[in-house]
């Protein structure tokens, strides 16, 4: 909802992260190097009821022989987002991405598309996913859903129940394998955004970390009429109370419209109503002289106590947004409303 400039503490958090993985490099060298030579010839590779033929095997053989001596330079790690699509036409003159798509059984085996073999290998979900990332994201108080702030990141896994943090690729996997381990392309989200994401190109979504300094943080708003607050507190009747999601900018509304048509934003947030009226009221009870008060008695004395964030009901901080659901939409209204 919200981007996170790549700072000097964020590129300290991104080089512990690539210090825990280096932990693991030979291991993760060996299963991509034990998969490279799966397609050195030697073994009985098949697509569907068809056998690979020479051409292609070699193409698998160089794309996996690529990728084997980027990781070992590092240089996909901590790639910037801005490398990412000149990286991918790199790699494309290697293998196309429906060529990555091919389910290819390996000696008989089960046949597995090509990228996921590769992101196995890479240890994506073992090592990164399940192991290196989430005190990462607790660092980071990175709580909520990049792309629709409403829902928290944790997940459970199917069959054990087990916790994890969900994250998504930014560019898909399906199409950049090579940046399944890469920090910059690691997103934490919910299930349903993780699920409703496309990896057509068709869409936009949300790039969490901005390198450009110049370009906003803030792409999305949002909004309630004034008019239905005005109603609201005519008839008490919350029905005229309606949520708006808009872009922040002329040049963002594709970005808006993807995300809208994709996570639903708008009839998510209509489903919280009961939050701006709790919010409607505040901005009524919490009047200048008792905010004065609390501040004066609280703000002053004990640095713990955040008389906005008291005000507000969740964190008041721009930079908090990822803290917690709702935060996002809280934040704007609050503004709106006079809370903040």
């Amino acid at each position: 909802m919200r981007k996170i400039r790549i700072d000097a503490d964020v590129e300290s958090i991104a080089a512990e992260f690539q210090l825990e993985l280096n932990k693991h490099k030979t291991e993760i060298l060996q299963a991509i190097g034990e998969l490279k030579d799966k397609f050195d010839g030697s073994h009985s590779l098949t697509r569907g009821t068809a056998a690979m033929n020479a051409v292609d095997v070699k193409k698998c053989y160089d794309y996996i022989d690529k990728l084997k001596k980027d990781y070992d330079n590092g240089s996909l790690t901590l790639m910037k987002p801005n490398d990412f699509d000149k990286t991918h036409q790199v790699y494309n003159g290697y293998l196309k991405d429906k060529e990555l798509k091919w389910s290819v059984s390996i000696d008989g085996d089960k046949a597995t598309p090509l990228h996921k073999r590769l992101t196995e290998a890479m240890g994506y979900q073992k090592i990164v996913r399940d192991e290196i990332y989430p005190p990462l994201m607790r660092k980071m108080g990175i709580k909520a859903c990049v792309y629709c702030n409403a829902n928290y990141t944790v997940s459970a896994e199917k069959g054990s129940g087990r916790g994890y943090f969900e994250l998504d690729h930014w560019k898909p996997e399906s199409k950049y394998p090579f940046l399944c381990t890469s920090f910059y392309n690691l997103q934490p989200c919910c299930p349903h955004c993780n699920k409703r994401k496309s990896a057509s190109n068709k869409y936009e979504f949300l790039k969490l970390y901005e390198e450009d300094q110049n370009e906003p943080l803030d792409v999305f708003e949002f909004r309630i009429p004034r008019g239905s607050i005005v109603r609201y507190f005519n008839k008490l009747d919350t029905s005229h109370i309606k949520v708006t999601f808009k872009a922040t900018d002329a040049s963002l509304v594709k970005l808006r419209d993807d995300a809208e048509e994709k996570f639903g934003i708008e009839g998510i947030y209509n489903e919280h109503i009961d939050v701006i009226e709790e919010m409607l009221w505040r901005s009524k009870f919490y009047d200048n002289v008792i905010v004065r008060s609390m501040t004066w008695l609280y703000g002053k004395r004990n640095s713990i106590v955040d008389v906005a964030r008291f005000k507000l009901g969740t964190y008041a901080g721009e930079d908090e947004i990822h803290k917690r659901p709702l935060t996002k939409m809280m934040q704007d209204i609050g503004k709106q409303i006079g809370i903040i």
